[in-house]
């Protein structure tokens, strides 16, 4: 357990500073960029990592993702999210995001299964244009989240987050893409459960998501994630969740994407293996 938190510690800090160096380079030169001509990306939505670019001026695209995680030492979780977008300029986006169903399984025999909808999150997003000779594309957005789901149910963690974040994305060739994005949770309590000692700490959360994607052929898409989120950086913090998510994307219907994938934990604090599938519609 210690070492797990030292690791997850230790990933966090140098995902932030690698990520600081590249983010300033990408802002210095994003002025030269004026006019470039910007890649078509490779996929749209990946499973958990944030990509960078924008809804159009007009378009609406809508996303489903259904997320079920077997652990069994906090019971299994099942969960529908549903997510909208809309594109206020060619680089602005609006989005909003529900946990409409949510289903956590009970560990012992004398307890029962919790359901019932979660967490609302709404956003901003901007994108920035590419950088014409380096080819790395910098958006940044923020998200709140509005505790909605009961938490002496499991649904929610019972506080208002304020996240800002940065996605930095390269294109290695015209197939291949890297994606890196940093959110810092700033945490507001809204309720305590009934039982005081199961509250969720009051510390801030920081997450980092890593996206590798190749395509394969005209329609297919191998990804490779990986997500840590963490809140080990404040003396108040005691979880690091870190999964490592192979998956793949299908792009072969103009306008629709389909995903899958299947997020494995490496830390205590992680579920043991989950599975994840998204459907993304365009209009």
């Amino acid at each position: 357990m210690q070492r797990d938190a030292f690791n997850g510690r230790n990933a966090a800090i140098s995902s932030i500073v690698a990520l600081m160096v590249v983010g300033s380079h990408a802002f210095a030169d994003s002025d030269e960029a004026v006019g470039a001509e910007e890649t078509q990306p490779i996929v749209d939505e990946l499973l958990f990592t944030e990509t960078v670019q924008a809804q159009e001026k007009g378009e609406l695209q809508l996303t489903a993702r259904v997320i079920s995680f077997d652990n069994d030492d906090e019971g299994d979780t099942n969960t529908v999210l549903l997510g909208v977008e809309y594109g206020i300029t060619d680089r602005l986006q609006v989005e909003a995001a529900w946990a409409v169903w949510n289903q956590v399984k009970a560990v012992e025999d004398d307890e029962r299964d919790h359901t019932g909808s979660g967490d609302v999150e709404f956003g901003v997003k901007y994108a920035f244009e590419e950088d014409e000779r380096t080819g790395v594309r910098v958006a940044i957005g923020f998200d709140v989240t509005i505790p909605q789901g009961d938490v002496d149910k499991d649904l929610g963690e019972g506080f208002w987050v304020y996240e800002p974040y940065i996605v930095i994305s390269k294109n290695f060739g015209a197939s291949t893409n890297l994606t890196v994005n940093l959110a810092y949770g700033f945490l507001d309590r809204d309720a305590y459960p009934d039982e005081i000692d199961e509250a969720e700490p009051d510390a801030d959360e920081i997450e980092v998501n890593v996206g590798l994607v190749h395509a394969f052929t005209p329609a297919w898409r191998g990804t490779l994630e990986l997500s840590l989120e963490t809140n080990e950086q404040s003396s108040k913090g005691d979880e690091t969740a870190t999964y490592l998510v192979p998956g793949f994307v299908y792009k072969g219907i103009e306008g629709v994407e389909i995903g899958a994938g299947i997020p494995v934990g490496l830390t205590n604090d992680s579920g043991d293996w989950g599975v994840i599938g998204m459907l993304s519609l365009e209009f």
